[in-house]
Protein backbone atom coordinates (compact mmCIF):
# COMPACT_ATOMS: atom_id res chain seq x y z
CA UNK A 1 0.00 0.00 0.00
CA UNK A 2 2.76 2.26 0.46
CA UNK A 3 3.79 2.76 -3.26
CA UNK A 4 0.17 3.46 -3.34
CA UNK A 5 0.24 6.14 -0.83
CA UNK A 6 2.81 8.00 -2.51
CA UNK A 7 1.04 8.13 -6.00
CA UNK A 8 -2.20 9.10 -4.81
CA UNK A 9 -0.91 11.51 -2.27
CA UNK A 10 1.77 13.40 -4.29
CA UNK A 11 1.24 16.56 -6.30
CA UNK A 12 -0.97 16.28 -9.11
CA UNK A 13 -0.08 16.41 -12.38
CA UNK A 14 -1.01 18.57 -14.81
CA UNK A 15 -3.87 17.73 -17.61
CA UNK A 16 -0.33 18.40 -20.26
CA UNK A 17 1.53 16.14 -18.15
CA UNK A 18 -0.86 12.93 -18.03
CA UNK A 19 -1.17 13.12 -21.69
CA UNK A 20 2.53 13.08 -22.54
CA UNK A 21 2.87 10.32 -20.06
CA UNK A 22 0.19 7.88 -21.74
CA UNK A 23 1.47 9.08 -25.08
CA UNK A 24 4.63 7.39 -24.59
CA UNK A 25 2.87 4.49 -23.09
CA UNK A 26 1.43 4.27 -26.43
CA UNK A 27 4.45 5.39 -28.70
CA UNK A 28 6.46 2.23 -27.18
CA UNK A 29 3.43 0.24 -27.39
CA UNK A 30 2.96 1.13 -31.09
CA UNK A 31 6.10 -1.21 -31.93
CA UNK A 32 4.65 -3.70 -29.49
CA UNK A 33 3.88 -6.48 -32.40
CA UNK A 34 7.47 -6.27 -33.58
CA UNK A 35 9.34 -6.44 -30.18
CA UNK A 36 9.96 -10.11 -29.09
CA UNK A 37 7.51 -11.89 -26.70
CA UNK A 38 9.76 -12.02 -23.95
CA UNK A 39 8.99 -8.31 -23.65
CA UNK A 40 5.35 -7.84 -23.70
CA UNK A 41 5.48 -8.29 -19.93
CA UNK A 42 7.52 -5.46 -19.66
CA UNK A 43 5.50 -2.87 -21.87
CA UNK A 44 2.31 -4.10 -20.28
CA UNK A 45 3.86 -2.95 -16.62
CA UNK A 46 5.24 0.11 -18.63
CA UNK A 47 0.97 0.67 -19.40
CA UNK A 48 0.22 0.66 -15.43
CA UNK A 49 3.01 2.12 -14.16
CA UNK A 50 2.24 5.23 -16.58
CA UNK A 51 -1.36 5.13 -16.09
CA UNK A 52 -0.98 5.12 -12.13
CA UNK A 53 1.46 7.36 -11.48
CA UNK A 54 -1.06 9.57 -13.39
CA UNK A 55 -4.22 8.82 -11.42
CA UNK A 56 -3.83 12.04 -9.15
CA UNK A 57 -4.43 14.00 -12.53
CA UNK A 58 -7.39 11.68 -13.82
CA UNK A 59 -10.26 13.93 -12.30
CA UNK A 60 -8.87 17.12 -14.09
CA UNK A 61 -7.84 14.14 -16.92
CA UNK A 62 -11.49 13.84 -17.01
CA UNK A 63 -13.00 17.04 -17.10
CA UNK A 64 -10.65 18.49 -19.28
CA UNK A 65 -11.60 15.30 -21.94
CA UNK A 66 -15.92 16.35 -21.45
CA UNK A 67 -14.92 19.51 -22.27
CA UNK A 68 -13.04 19.08 -25.55
CA UNK A 69 -14.10 16.20 -26.60
CA UNK A 70 -13.91 17.15 -30.39
CA UNK A 71 -10.52 18.60 -30.18
CA UNK A 72 -9.17 15.63 -27.92
CA UNK A 73 -8.17 13.67 -30.59
CA UNK A 74 -6.22 16.37 -32.17
CA UNK A 75 -4.61 16.82 -29.16
CA UNK A 76 -3.18 13.34 -28.15
CA UNK A 77 -2.17 13.51 -32.17
CA UNK A 78 -0.29 16.43 -31.49
CA UNK A 79 1.33 15.22 -28.22
CA UNK A 80 1.77 11.65 -29.62
CA UNK A 81 3.98 12.37 -32.61
CA UNK A 82 6.87 14.02 -31.17
CA UNK A 83 7.03 11.28 -28.57
CA UNK A 84 6.91 8.26 -30.89
CA UNK A 85 9.09 9.84 -33.22
CA UNK A 86 11.76 9.36 -30.51
CA UNK A 87 10.49 6.82 -28.73
CA UNK A 88 9.65 4.16 -31.82
CA UNK A 89 13.57 4.35 -33.66
CA UNK A 90 14.64 3.65 -29.64
CA UNK A 91 12.59 0.43 -29.59
CA UNK A 92 13.02 -0.23 -33.65
CA UNK A 93 16.87 -0.61 -32.79
CA UNK A 94 16.17 -3.95 -31.60
CA UNK A 95 13.10 -4.61 -33.47
CA UNK A 96 12.88 -2.99 -36.69
CA UNK A 97 9.42 -1.29 -37.49
CA UNK A 98 8.29 1.73 -38.96
CA UNK A 99 8.62 4.86 -37.54
CA UNK A 100 6.13 6.21 -40.04
CA UNK A 101 3.00 4.50 -38.73
CA UNK A 102 3.70 5.41 -34.73
CA UNK A 103 1.79 8.41 -35.12
CA UNK A 104 -1.58 6.77 -36.25
CA UNK A 105 -1.28 3.13 -34.61
CA UNK A 106 -0.33 4.68 -31.20
CA UNK A 107 -3.85 6.80 -31.24
CA UNK A 108 -6.32 3.61 -30.92
CA UNK A 109 -3.88 2.11 -28.43
CA UNK A 110 -3.23 5.76 -26.27
CA UNK A 111 -7.22 6.33 -26.44
CA UNK A 112 -8.30 2.96 -24.53
CA UNK A 113 -5.42 3.59 -21.94
CA UNK A 114 -6.83 7.08 -21.74
CA UNK A 115 -10.64 5.76 -21.36
CA UNK A 116 -9.13 2.72 -19.19
CA UNK A 117 -7.03 5.70 -16.91
CA UNK A 118 -10.44 7.78 -16.38
CA UNK A 119 -12.37 4.34 -15.09
CA UNK A 120 -9.96 4.64 -12.49
CA UNK A 121 -11.17 8.41 -11.41
CA UNK A 122 -13.76 6.64 -8.96
CA UNK A 123 -11.39 4.36 -7.71
CA UNK A 124 -8.82 7.64 -7.24
CA UNK A 125 -12.01 9.47 -5.33
CA UNK A 126 -12.44 6.75 -2.78
CA UNK A 127 -9.03 5.79 -2.02
CA UNK A 128 -7.05 9.02 -1.61
CA UNK A 129 -9.18 10.65 1.37
CA UNK A 130 -8.96 6.86 3.19
CA UNK A 131 -5.08 7.06 2.22
CA UNK A 132 -5.07 10.28 3.93
CA UNK A 133 -6.99 9.42 6.90
CA UNK A 134 -4.35 6.81 7.54
CA UNK A 135 -1.68 9.17 7.15
CA UNK A 136 -3.07 12.18 9.22
CA UNK A 137 -5.18 9.61 12.10
CA UNK A 138 -3.38 6.27 12.61
CA UNK A 139 0.52 7.55 12.31
CA UNK A 140 0.43 7.77 16.41
CA UNK A 141 -0.91 5.66 18.70
CA UNK A 142 -4.57 5.64 20.03
CA UNK A 143 -5.24 9.05 22.05
CA UNK A 144 -6.83 6.50 24.80
CA UNK A 145 -7.35 2.93 25.38
CA UNK A 146 -10.66 1.20 24.18
CA UNK A 147 -13.47 1.56 25.73
CA UNK A 148 -14.85 -1.03 28.42
CA UNK A 149 -18.53 -2.43 28.44
CA UNK A 150 -21.13 -0.85 31.16
CA UNK A 151 -20.35 -3.99 33.26
CA UNK A 152 -15.97 -3.90 33.35
CA UNK A 153 -13.61 -1.16 33.97
CA UNK A 154 -11.05 0.18 31.31
CA UNK A 155 -8.75 -1.49 33.13
CA UNK A 156 -9.85 -5.06 33.25
CA UNK A 157 -10.62 -4.79 29.48
CA UNK A 158 -7.04 -3.64 29.45
CA UNK A 159 -5.51 -6.68 31.41
CA UNK A 160 -7.97 -9.59 29.62
CA UNK A 161 -6.74 -8.19 26.71
CA UNK A 162 -3.23 -8.64 27.17
CA UNK A 163 -3.05 -11.48 29.69
CA UNK A 164 -5.23 -13.72 27.12
CA UNK A 165 -4.99 -12.59 23.74
CA UNK A 166 -1.52 -10.31 23.86
CA UNK A 167 -3.38 -7.40 22.61
CA UNK A 168 -2.14 -3.94 23.35
CA UNK A 169 -5.54 -1.92 23.49
CA UNK A 170 -3.70 0.77 24.67
CA UNK A 171 -1.22 1.83 22.31
CA UNK A 172 -2.76 -0.15 18.84
CA UNK A 173 -6.19 -0.01 16.98
CA UNK A 174 -7.21 -3.85 16.76
CA UNK A 175 -9.88 -4.88 14.05
CA UNK A 176 -11.04 -8.62 14.75
CA UNK A 177 -11.95 -10.42 11.45
CA UNK A 178 -14.38 -13.20 11.06
CA UNK A 179 -17.03 -15.64 9.68
CA UNK A 180 -17.44 -18.93 9.13
CA UNK A 181 -14.86 -21.03 7.20
CA UNK A 182 -14.52 -20.53 3.09
CA UNK A 183 -16.07 -16.46 3.56
CA UNK A 184 -12.43 -15.34 2.82
CA UNK A 185 -10.93 -14.32 6.18
CA UNK A 186 -7.86 -15.14 5.11
CA UNK A 187 -7.64 -13.93 1.64
CA UNK A 188 -9.16 -10.58 3.33
CA UNK A 189 -6.54 -10.07 5.85
CA UNK A 190 -3.72 -10.93 3.32
CA UNK A 191 -5.05 -8.92 0.35
CA UNK A 192 -5.79 -5.30 2.79
CA UNK A 193 -2.14 -5.61 3.40
CA UNK A 194 -1.62 -6.10 -0.10
CA UNK A 195 0.04 -9.78 0.26
CA UNK A 196 -0.31 -12.60 -2.19
CA UNK A 197 -2.36 -15.49 -0.51
CA UNK A 198 -0.30 -18.96 0.39
CA UNK A 199 -1.45 -22.16 0.99
CA UNK A 200 -1.95 -23.78 4.31
CA UNK A 201 0.15 -26.94 5.07
CA UNK A 202 1.63 -28.02 7.88
CA UNK A 203 5.59 -26.79 7.04
CA UNK A 204 3.95 -23.17 6.99
CA UNK A 205 5.32 -21.03 10.03
CA UNK A 206 2.80 -18.69 11.75
CA UNK A 207 4.65 -14.91 11.27
CA UNK A 208 2.52 -12.17 11.82
CA UNK A 209 3.92 -9.94 9.11
CA UNK A 210 3.81 -12.50 6.80
CA UNK A 211 0.68 -13.88 4.31
CA UNK A 212 -2.29 -16.25 6.48
CA UNK A 213 -3.15 -19.51 5.67
CA UNK A 214 -5.76 -19.98 3.12
CA UNK A 215 -7.59 -23.44 3.11
CA UNK A 216 -9.51 -24.77 -0.09
CA UNK A 217 -13.23 -24.58 -0.08
CA UNK A 218 -14.72 -24.84 3.68
CA UNK A 219 -12.20 -26.17 5.71
CA UNK A 220 -11.31 -24.19 8.55
CA UNK A 221 -7.45 -23.14 9.12
CA UNK A 222 -7.61 -20.97 12.06
CA UNK A 223 -7.98 -22.88 15.64
CA UNK A 224 -7.12 -20.07 17.47
CA UNK A 225 -6.59 -15.85 17.37
CA UNK A 226 -3.65 -14.77 15.36
CA UNK A 227 -2.45 -11.06 14.74
CA UNK A 228 -1.23 -9.77 11.90
CA UNK A 229 0.73 -6.44 10.86
CA UNK A 230 1.57 -4.99 7.95
CA UNK A 231 5.18 -5.71 6.12
CA UNK A 232 8.14 -3.64 6.88
CA UNK A 233 6.41 -1.96 9.76
CA UNK A 234 4.20 0.51 7.47
CA UNK A 235 1.14 0.88 9.89
CA UNK A 236 2.59 0.26 13.33
CA UNK A 237 -0.49 1.38 15.64
CA UNK A 238 -3.13 -1.32 13.59
CA UNK A 239 -3.41 -4.80 13.65
CA UNK A 240 -6.10 -7.17 12.06
CA UNK A 241 -7.16 -10.21 13.72
CA UNK A 242 -7.72 -13.30 12.17
CA UNK A 243 -10.52 -15.00 14.70
CA UNK A 244 -11.43 -18.86 14.61
CA UNK A 245 -14.58 -19.91 13.30
CA UNK A 246 -17.45 -20.62 16.32
CA UNK A 247 -19.54 -23.74 16.60
CA UNK A 248 -17.47 -25.89 17.55
CA UNK A 249 -16.30 -28.02 20.45
CA UNK A 250 -13.19 -25.03 21.30
CA UNK A 251 -15.39 -22.73 20.49
CA UNK A 252 -18.80 -22.94 21.41
CA UNK A 253 -21.32 -20.82 20.09
CA UNK A 254 -23.09 -19.09 23.55
CA UNK A 255 -19.45 -17.86 25.10
CA UNK A 256 -17.81 -17.38 21.70
CA UNK A 257 -17.55 -13.74 22.23
CA UNK A 258 -16.75 -13.86 25.65
CA UNK A 259 -14.24 -16.45 25.45
CA UNK A 260 -12.44 -14.36 22.35
CA UNK A 261 -12.64 -10.87 24.47
CA UNK A 262 -14.58 -9.85 21.09
CA UNK A 263 -15.28 -6.89 23.17
CA UNK A 264 -11.84 -5.10 23.38
CA UNK A 265 -11.75 -4.81 19.41
CA UNK A 266 -11.96 -1.39 18.07
CA UNK A 267 -14.64 -3.29 15.21
CA UNK A 268 -15.00 -6.29 14.36
CA UNK A 269 -15.82 -7.46 10.67
CA UNK A 270 -17.99 -10.39 10.14
CA UNK A 271 -17.29 -11.91 6.71
CA UNK A 272 -19.76 -13.70 5.24
CA UNK A 273 -21.17 -15.02 1.42
CA UNK A 274 -24.77 -14.10 2.55
CA UNK A 275 -25.03 -17.76 5.15
CA UNK A 276 -25.58 -16.87 8.47
CA UNK A 277 -24.71 -19.45 11.27
CA UNK A 278 -26.23 -19.41 15.20
CA UNK A 279 -22.53 -18.34 16.04
CA UNK A 280 -22.45 -15.49 13.48
CA UNK A 281 -25.66 -14.22 15.29
CA UNK A 282 -24.94 -14.42 18.87
CA UNK A 283 -21.74 -12.72 17.59
CA UNK A 284 -24.22 -9.56 16.30
CA UNK A 285 -26.06 -9.79 19.25
CA UNK A 286 -23.40 -9.99 21.75
CA UNK A 287 -21.61 -6.89 19.79
CA UNK A 288 -24.55 -4.69 19.90
CA UNK A 289 -24.87 -5.84 23.55
CA UNK A 290 -21.43 -4.17 24.41
CA UNK A 291 -21.63 -1.46 22.29
CA UNK A 292 -19.16 -2.90 20.01
CA UNK A 293 -18.87 -1.55 16.59
CA UNK A 294 -20.07 -4.81 14.36
CA UNK A 295 -19.61 -4.42 10.32
CA UNK A 296 -20.98 -7.38 7.86
CA UNK A 297 -19.05 -7.74 5.24
CA UNK A 298 -20.20 -9.65 1.95
CA UNK A 299 -17.15 -11.31 0.37
CA UNK A 300 -16.79 -12.90 -3.10
CA UNK A 301 -19.48 -10.48 -4.56
CA UNK A 302 -17.34 -9.91 -7.80
CA UNK A 303 -18.05 -13.66 -8.75
CA UNK A 304 -22.03 -12.78 -8.36
CA UNK A 305 -21.75 -10.03 -10.54
CA UNK A 306 -18.96 -11.92 -13.45
CA UNK A 307 -22.31 -14.37 -13.87
CA UNK A 308 -24.77 -12.09 -13.87
CA UNK A 309 -23.40 -9.88 -16.75
CA UNK A 310 -22.47 -13.56 -18.46
CA UNK A 311 -26.61 -14.93 -17.66
CA UNK A 312 -28.00 -11.35 -18.90
CA UNK A 313 -25.84 -9.80 -21.74
CA UNK A 314 -28.27 -7.28 -22.28
CA UNK A 315 -27.44 -5.41 -18.96
CA UNK A 316 -24.80 -2.83 -18.66
CA UNK A 317 -21.94 -4.12 -16.49
CA UNK A 318 -22.43 -1.22 -13.94
CA UNK A 319 -26.31 -2.14 -13.55
CA UNK A 320 -24.90 -5.89 -12.74
CA UNK A 321 -22.97 -4.42 -9.99
CA UNK A 322 -25.92 -2.14 -8.88
CA UNK A 323 -28.40 -4.96 -9.19
CA UNK A 324 -26.19 -7.73 -7.62
CA UNK A 325 -24.74 -6.00 -4.61
CA UNK A 326 -28.81 -4.50 -4.03
CA UNK A 327 -30.37 -7.43 -4.19
CA UNK A 328 -27.59 -9.45 -2.13
CA UNK A 329 -27.49 -6.25 0.93
CA UNK A 330 -31.76 -6.95 0.65
CA UNK A 331 -31.23 -10.25 1.26
CA UNK A 332 -29.35 -9.95 4.47
CA UNK A 333 -31.38 -7.48 5.84
CA UNK A 334 -33.87 -9.64 5.44
CA UNK A 335 -32.41 -12.56 7.55
CA UNK A 336 -31.75 -10.12 9.93
CA UNK A 337 -34.72 -8.71 10.66
CA UNK A 338 -36.24 -12.39 10.89
CA UNK A 339 -33.86 -12.83 13.63
CA UNK A 340 -33.90 -10.17 15.51
CA UNK A 341 -35.43 -6.51 14.25
CA UNK A 342 -32.45 -4.62 16.55
CA UNK A 343 -29.72 -6.07 13.89
CA UNK A 344 -31.39 -4.37 10.75
CA UNK A 345 -29.17 -1.10 11.56
CA UNK A 346 -25.90 -3.03 11.32
CA UNK A 347 -23.93 -1.54 8.54
CA UNK A 348 -23.15 -4.20 5.19
CA UNK A 349 -20.64 -3.62 2.72
CA UNK A 350 -20.49 -5.29 -0.72
CA UNK A 351 -16.05 -5.76 -1.30
CA UNK A 352 -14.03 -7.91 -3.53
CA UNK A 353 -10.64 -8.70 -1.30
CA UNK A 354 -8.77 -10.17 -4.46
CA UNK A 355 -9.87 -6.86 -6.95
CA UNK A 356 -9.00 -4.81 -3.97
CA UNK A 357 -4.84 -6.33 -3.80
CA UNK A 358 -4.86 -5.44 -7.77
CA UNK A 359 -5.69 -1.89 -7.10
CA UNK A 360 -3.07 -1.69 -4.60
CA UNK A 361 -0.62 -2.75 -7.13
CA UNK A 362 -1.93 -0.33 -9.24
CA UNK A 363 -4.09 -2.24 -11.46
CA UNK A 364 -7.48 -0.76 -13.01
CA UNK A 365 -9.75 -4.21 -13.20
CA UNK A 366 -11.87 -4.28 -16.35
CA UNK A 367 -14.84 -5.88 -15.63
CA UNK A 368 -15.79 -5.26 -11.81
CA UNK A 369 -13.50 -3.13 -8.57
CA UNK A 370 -13.25 -3.93 -5.27
CA UNK A 371 -16.87 -2.27 -4.84
CA UNK A 372 -17.18 -0.89 -1.17
CA UNK A 373 -13.96 -1.97 0.18
CA UNK A 374 -13.00 1.72 0.05
CA UNK A 375 -15.55 2.75 1.71
CA UNK A 376 -15.57 -0.16 4.48
CA UNK A 377 -11.94 0.94 5.39
CA UNK A 378 -12.89 4.43 5.44
CA UNK A 379 -16.31 3.50 7.65
CA UNK A 380 -14.01 1.37 10.16
CA UNK A 381 -11.09 3.81 10.48
CA UNK A 382 -13.56 6.69 11.28
CA UNK A 383 -15.50 4.58 13.94
CA UNK A 384 -12.64 3.43 15.58
CA UNK A 385 -10.74 7.06 15.75
CA UNK A 386 -14.00 8.69 17.07
CA UNK A 387 -14.07 5.35 19.80
CA UNK A 388 -10.53 6.14 20.88
CA UNK A 389 -11.20 10.55 21.06
CA UNK A 390 -12.66 9.79 24.64
CA UNK A 391 -12.18 7.33 27.98
CA UNK A 392 -16.23 7.72 28.30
Amino acid sequence: MGAMMDALTSPPGTVEEVLTGVAVTAALLTAAPAVPVAAAGLLAKIVAKEMWKAMPAMPALAEEMIKTVPVVTTSISAITAPIASVAVPAIAAVAPVGAAVAPVAALPILGAAAMGGIGGITLYKLAGPVIDKLKRLFSKPPPFPIQAPDAMTQEIVIRQARERLGMDVVKQYNFGVGGQSGSGKSTFINSIRNLADVKACPELVYRENEAAPVGRGAREVTSEIRRYLWPNNEFPFIAIWDLPGGGTTRHPSATYFDDNILYAFDSILLLTTSRFTEVDFRIMEKACEYRTPIILVLTKVDQEIIKEHEDYPEKSLQQAIDDVVSELKDAVQQKLRDDNPKLVDIPIYAISATKFRKELSGQVANDCSSLEMWLLIDYCLQTAYNRRQSTI
